[in-house]
């Protein structure tokens, strides 16, 4: 097959008519993200001092709020795509919104290092605030759109309420100072986001899955089993992590990207859900 035709059915054909991922699109996505996230950003991170902290994690919140929420936009039909990367509508779905986004944020948090330098202000307030600053508009623009108002609020309770028991889980079976390391509650929470809002999505709306292995897990065991088998993968991942990764940074760096991979999808799901895309 001629690389061309290759690029056309794998990836083109795919983003253009909103088909979803295949297994070739998301193995070479995945393998890039993993690439660039630790072989790329990570390094060059880590060199500079950045201390991948609750506190980091917290102010890196407004970004993703505002890549998911810019993403539904394009859901609704307000942005452009485009499968050229020379044109906007490229960087307003998958991958190249992680791209646009991941930018703009590395972007902000050196503007944050050198103001918090010069004015003594603190630099996590600084990196959130320019992250709130991007993301406020956007939310409030698609408030007022919303059509799910009662979706939206059962995602965001069952999100808090899934949270709070496979934390304590975790506690009581086996990792007693679990939710002491307050990355591993975002970890488990954004997955839970993702998990609920995947299941409300499809249980109660019109929504479909797009992704190979989550629609995996839901083809064999219906949608509910998706947050479940989320659920129990996170303990997992983060329990390796806690026992194997030595380096402080680069535990704590970890669960950051974890946080980021489930708040991202999570929060795109959950407005998703509110501006009545799914209905």
């Amino acid at each position: 097959m001629p690389i061309t035709d290759f690029i056309r059915d794998y990836f083109e054909k795919p983003a253009l008519g909103h088909g979803g991922y295949n297994l070739v699109n998301t193995l070479v996505y995945a393998a890039i993200l993993l690439l660039v996230a630790f072989k790329v950003v990570y390094p060059q991170l880590d060199k500079r001092g950045v201390k991948f902290n609750v506190q980091f994690m917290l102010a890196l919140l407004p970004f993703i709020l505002f890549g998911s929420s810019a993403r539904v936009l394009e859901d609704m039909g307000l942005l452009p795509r485009s499968f050229n990367p020379l044109e906007f509508g490229y960087y307003t779905y998958t991958p190249g919104i992680y791209i646009a986004v991941g930018l703009l944020t590395i972007l902000s948090l050196f503007v944050a290092r050198f103001a918090a330098a010069k004015t003594g202000f603190s630099f996590y307030k600084i990196l959130g605030g320019i992250g709130l600053g991007l993301a406020l508009p956007v939310v409030l623009f698609e408030f007022t759109r919303f059509r799910a108002w009662e979706g939206f609020a059962g995602i965001a309770l069952g999100f808090a309420v899934l949270t709070g028991i496979v934390c304590l889980a975790v506690e009581r079976a086996w990792w007693k100072d679990f939710s002491r390391n307050k990355l591993n509650v975002l970890a488990v929470g954004g997955q839970a986001l993702d998990g609920v809002a995947t299941f409300v999505a499809m249980q109660f709306y019109q929504c479909g899955e797009q992704h190979v292995v989550s629609r995996a897990v839901i083809d064999l065991g219906g949608p509910l089993a998706f947050p479940i088998v989320k659920m129990f993968l996170i303990a997992v991942i983060l329990f390796y992590v806690e026992k194997e990764v030595k380096e402080k940074n680069l535990n704590d760096y970890i669960k950051v990207f974890i946080v980021i991979l489930g708040f991202a999808t999570g929060t795109r799901d959950l407005f998703t859900v509110g501006v009545g895309t799914c209905l």
